[in-house]
Parts: structure tokens; sequence; C-alpha cells
């Protein structure tokens, strides 16, 4: 197998289970707010706190690692930290414990896709680079973290306790970390000698620019655009369905993570057909569609929540 598309399975996996233990916490917030009696407001902040040091930690793990190129050894750091913050969730005795831990949680995952994203950058054919960018964001985390999760960790909440679920969530980020230790290597150019034939006159994957120059390109403002009401859904409808789905439409706890599981599902598919799409068409689609296919494959997961929040009645 090439490295390339071992770098980037291997990087898909991780962060797959980086959005596992990111979503633990909302897919577990039915046996949380019970147990430790949450209001929603409390919900809310749970969800926010790592929204926040996770947007904090991005912007300033990222430009560390672009600085130093010290990717590596910051993406492992990272995953271990990110794994220790998962099981001290399961250990959470009130508001404040969770809300710190997933503050932690929030600094620790931050760093790992720019840094991770940008590996994929540096060891991607010119070719391939936009494909595999997306199939190393998109794909794991929704194949892992928004399908598999739901169903895993509600059935093991509901087998024993919550608690038992974070520990279990943090195990694959240690597995993970080992791999990357001995799999990924730390990039030494942007692009090597092996890749420089098929790159010709592509543009390199890393070049300086400053903020100010990169907010003069008109994508840069559409995809944060696109980004910003995108997440701000994906976070307000995974903090609150499940509780939705269990204590206004008093669905079981199963039924609500089959329904939040196949929201992962169809975004995971959904990724894939763009990708084709965009493939058949050699490559000829326009750069706004290209822009805005991360937003078309989650359209009809945004198509699914209210469909099935009807349906749960």
């Amino acid at each position: 197998m090439k490295y390339e598309t071992r770098l980037i399975w291997l990087l898909t996996i991780t962060f797959g289970f980086v959005f596992f233990d990111r979503n633990a916490a909302s897919f577990l917030m039915p046996f949380i707010a019970n147990d430790l009696h949450f209001n929603n407001s409390q919900v809310g902040l749970v969800a926010s706190a790592l929204s926040f040091t996770w947007a904090v930690a991005a912007f300033l793990g990222g430009a560390y690692s672009d600085r130093t190129g010290n990717r590596k050894t910051l993406l492992l750091i990272t995953v271990v930290a990110f794994s220790l913050c998962s099981f001290a969730s399961g250990l959470a005795v009130s508001f404040v414990t969770l809300f710190s831990t997933r503050l932690l949680m929030g600094l620790a995952e931050g760093p790992i896709l720019p840094i991770a994203q940008s590996l994929v950058a540096i060891e991607s054919t010119a070719a391939k680079r936009g494909n595999n960018m997306g199939v190393m964001q998109n794909f794991g985390s929704n194949l892992l973290g928004s399908f598999a999760a739901p169903l895993v960790l509600v059935a093991v909440a509901s087998t024993y306790n919550w608690r038992w679920a974070f520990y279990l969530s943090g195990v694959p980020g240690l597995i993970m970390a080992l791999l990357i230790a001995k799999f990924a290597r730390q990039p030494t150019a942007t692009i090597t000698p092996a890749r420089l034939a098929t790159q010709k006159a592509a543009p390199p994957a890393e070049t300086s620019m400053g903020y100010r120059e990169m907010l003069r390109h008109r994508n840069m403002w559409l995809c944060m655009l696109m980004a910003i009401f995108m997440v701000a859904w994906m976070v307000l409808g995974w903090a609150f369905l499940p509780l939705f789905y269990t204590k206004v439409r008093q669905t079981t706890s199963g039924a609500m993570s089959v329904l939040m599981g196949v929201l992962g599902l169809s975004a995971a598919f959904f990724s894939f057909v763009c990708r084709r799409s965009r493939t058949a068409s050699g490559g000829a689609l326009s750069s706004s569609f290209s822009i805005s296919s991360d937003c078309w494959f989650r359209s009809p997961r945004c198509i699914s929540t209210v469909r099935y929040s009807c349906w749960a009645r």
C-alpha cells in the first residue's frame, strides 16, 4: 500500500474517533442529565465549552505546527490528551467537573484536524489532494463519530452506565496514537522527490501567506460563512436531539441511538456520492460546486433531522 493511501486511512480513522469522543457527551446526555440533574442551560454549556476551546486550539495549534513543522509529535500529544480527557469525563460528579473536562477535551482535539489536513496536503499528489482531504475529514467522522458512536455508546450506557461508555470511548484514541507513532512519518518537505514528476506545475500545498492576504480570497469568506451555519446546526442538533427524542417524543434510548446514527450514515454515504459525481465529470465541475459539496452532502442530514423529529411523535 502506498504511503499516501496508508496515511489517509490512518488519519481518517483517527479523526473518526476524535468525533466519537466529541459527540459522546451529547449521545449520553439523557443518562448524564438524569444522574447529575442538568437543566437545558447546563446541557448547552457542556456542548459550547468543547466547541469554544476546540476553535481556539485549532487556530493556535495549527499555526504552531506550521511554524515549527513538528506535526507528528504534536499530533501524537493531542491524540493521547483527548483520550485521557474522555476517561476524565467518565469521572465527572457534577456540572462543574464535566464542564471542565469538556473544556480540556476541546483544547486537546482542536489542533488535530488542521495538523492532519496539513499532513494530507503535503503527502498527497496534486490530483488527489482535495479528494484526500475531504475523505479524511468527512468519512471517518461521520461513519465512526456520528453513526457508530450513538449505537455503541448508548448500548453500553443502557447495559452498564454512562461512565463506562466514556471509558470505552477513550481506548480507540490510544490505539490510534500507537499506530500513528509506528506508521506516520514526519514530513521533511512540501513536495517529495517521488511525486515531483506528478506535481509539475501544480502549486505547492504549503505556501507562505499572511492572514490579510488569505482573507482577500472570496472563497475563504464563502467557506467560513457556510461553516458558521453548518457547525451551529450540528452542535445544536447533537446537543439537544437525544434529549428531544427521549424526553419530548418519549422514544426509548435504543430508538434514539438509531435515529441519531441514521444521520451519520447518510452523511458518510453522500460524501462519497458527491466525490463520485465530481470524479465522473472529469474535474469539470465549477469551483463553487466543489466548495459547496460538503454542505450539499450534509443537507440530507438536516432534512432527516426534521423528518425523524416529526415521525417520533
